[in-house]
């Protein structure tokens, strides 16, 4: 069986609060991998399909989002609205506002 090279980057991000079990490095790269196996087993479409329906790729306060390389989110394990938006502008948007306050 073939490997594919897949253009995007998974990416298990931590939410902003504490809990008393905090997730650690480890579950967030066990997180990515779970993602990754996915990816690699059932396509990008399926994958991410099922990505976005959260289940098994929301645990706690780490989930998974897909990105294009170019910064496009093609999958959103919390929030599926900003499936297709351009994250990186919106970062960027982010940081020209604070520096304005």
């Amino acid at each position: 069986m073939q490997i594919r090279k897949i253009a995007v980057t998974a990416i298990a991000l931590f939410a902003g609060t504490t809990f008393a079990l905090a997730a650690t490095k480890d579950d967030a790269v066990a997180m990515v991998k779970k993602a990754v196996a996915a990816i690699n087993a059932d396509g990008t479409g399926k994958a991410y399909a099922e990505i976005n329906k959260g289940g098994q790729f929301v645990d706690g306060e780490i989930y998974v989002v897909v990105s294009s390389p170019d910064g496009v989110t093609v999958a959103h394990a919390t929030n599926p609205k900003l499936v297709g938006k351009k994250m990186t502008a919106c970062r960027m948007s982010m940081e020209n506002s604070s520096a304005k306050t």
